[in-house]
């Protein structure tokens, strides 16, 4: 993942989705009745080590008891790429071809249990590495059960991917969202169940958060401004900040900090705090600023040098 503050976005909000948990994949292989729909030979495991389709991402989620408290499973199935071809070798000989990761069959499949009754809601196939995420959530007050998101691995050297949206629920399976991202989380604005999508950004070292929100059966952005998750990710980054500055040593500060206060005055930035934003970014460049800062830093404090001499430079300030 190019920068560490997606990955603390998305495991600060994890505790808003009531009732989702992750479940190992060998329980779900033991469930005879969920067993019996997975492919053939499925196993638990390194899908780059066996070749047998492997479960890698297991989700759960335990509808309300106004839905009739269905439990719904979501798994990721990666399968087994086809054998290698043998490559000539000079001579004559035949020697195996290099090895390396090669795009396979990869689904995601979504159960829904009532009782002892289980059926398969959902059954998407890709071509990818695997996926990055998995997340289920409710959708209270919605005419659609339940969201399900994946985000696919479609290449080894970023974490950008493909990110698809499913409401399940209803008489069938409604595609709410599709769109590349390097993230993605469930949430809930003022009540209402959203998504936060962190789209790749050619422009900086970091990604800006943007929400949707639900209109009937997709997501749509939620207007520009005033965002409760964006005043929620800037005081978690204050407190990040503080708590460095308390034990701060001598020295340029690790990426993540730089990251997480870089992002801060992206979202000032974003918010018109245009003279808070002017400071955030004075600070991103004391963090990154050392004799031999890598860089990694360096990218980090010319991206916030810039950025804050075009806000200082602008008409009206």
């Amino acid at each position: 993942m190019r920068n560490w503050t997606i990955a603390i976005a998305c495991a600060l909000a994890t505790a808003t989705l009531v009732g989702a948990e992750d479940v190992l994949p060998e329980r779900l292989l033991a469930a005879p009745a969920f067993k019996k729909l997975l492919p053939r030979g499925a196993v638990a495991g390194s899908p780059f080590t066996t070749q047998s389709p492997v479960v890698t991402h297991v989700q759960a989620l335990r509808a309300p008891a106004a839905q009739g408290s269905a439990v719904w499973i979501a798994a990721i199935v990666v399968h087994p790429a086809p054998p290698a071809r043998p490559r000539q070798a000079t001579g004559g000989a035949s020697r195996p071809a290099a090895q390396k990761p090669e795009l396979r069959d990869v689904e995601v499949l979504v159960f829904r249990q009532q009782g002892e009754r289980v059926a398969r809601q959902l059954e998407r196939r890709r071509r990818a590495y695997g996926a990055h995420a998995l997340s289920l959530a409710s959708l209270p007050g919605l005419e659609v059960n339940v969201a399900i998101g994946v985000q696919w691995a479609e290449s080894t050297a970023t974490h950008v991917g493909p990110v698809e949206v499913h409401c399940l629920g209803g008489a069938r399976p409604v595609l709410a969202f599709s769109g590349q991202a390097e993230g993605f989380y469930f949430d809930a604005e003022d009540g209402a169940p959203t998504m936060v999508l962190y789209p790749a950004d050619a422009t900086s070292q970091v990604c800006l958060p943007t929400v949707y929100r639900w209109h009937g059966q997709r997501l749509v952005p939620a207007p520009a401004g005033g965002s409760p998750v964006a005043d929620r990710l800037l005081r978690e980054y204050d407190e990040v900040l503080r708590s460095y500055a308390a034990g701060r040593t001598s020295g340029a500060a690790p990426l993540m900090v730089v990251d997480v206060a870089l992002s801060r005055a992206r979202l000032l930035e974003q918010s018109g705090r245009r003279p808070e934003a002017v400071k955030a970014y004075r600070t991103v460049i004391a963090l990154a600023a050392a004799p031999g800062a890598d860089a990694l830093l360096a990218a980090r404090a010319s991206e916030a040098s810039s950025r804050g001499a075009r806000l200082e430079a602008a008409p009206g300030r």
